[in-house]
């Protein structure tokens, strides 16, 4: 069993190579070992008895992690993203004594994946006209395991035979409520190497600054 899941993490880390390779600055992450379980909820029966209900019917958790979310109104709030064979769950922390569901996000409801070019930690699950949920939009996200989320995400689409696509911009578009927002990109020489320096230009825009190493001095380079 150990193998199994050792042998799985080994694909998805291919998986990543394939999806970000020539497209993003995100060389490092392709390197690391992925290990899908970072916050050990697998074994949890507090999260386990959220996510296997009448109205849940998930069996097992392919990733889980601590996130950054933003609201409406670009206030970040912190979160727990969990990755089930089909559903994406936003949780709100701690999970010491109930995991409370913010947001369950159907696999086959996400229609499209925006990140930016460079190797920050931005990402929006874009969510398909006409899915029940449509109304509350698009969930944006900071997360510092982004590469590993997305190649198991893809994979578990694959899986019930969905397409998500991958949209690589340097300005980053989300849908909350009626709210369009928008994450702007830029590399600054300035900052250390490998920083990411966050500044909110307004309610709706928010600058992300990252470092030469988060850029045009990463390995893997853009087309």
């Amino acid at each position: 069993r150990k193998y199994v899941h050792g042998k799985f993490l080994r694909e998805m880390r291919e998986k990543a190579r394939e999806i970000f390779g020539g497209k993003k600055c995100r060389s490092r992450s392709l390197d690391f070992t992925f290990t899908a379980d970072y916050l050990e909820l697998r074994n949890s029966d507090i999260v386990m008895n959220a996510l296997t209900t009448k109205t849940y019917t998930d069996k097992k958790i392919l990733f889980d992690d601590s996130v950054t979310k933003f609201n409406l109104k670009l206030k970040d709030q912190e979160r727990v993203l969990l990755l089930s064979e089909n559903a994406i769950y936003n949780v709100k922390p701690p999970l010491t004594k109930r995991c409370k569901v913010q947001r369950r996000i159907p696999i086959q409801d996400v229609s499209r994946i925006s990140m930016s070019t460079y190797g920050d930690n931005f990402i929006a699950i874009h969510i398909k006209e006409g899915a029940e949920d449509f109304k509350r939009g698009d969930t944006l996200l900071s997360m510092t395991r982004k590469t590993e989320f997305v190649a198991t995400l893809m994979d578990a689409a694959a899986a019930l035979n969905h397409t998500i696509d991958l949209h690589f911009d340097d300005r980053i578009r989300a849908r909350l409520y009626q709210n369009e927002l928008e994450v702007q990109v830029v590399e600054d020489a300035s900052l250390p190497p490998r920083e990411e320096q966050l500044s909110l230009m307004s309610k709706v825009l928010l600058k992300v600054s990252v470092g030469a190493e988060l850029g045009s001095r990463a390995p893997v380079g853009k087309q």
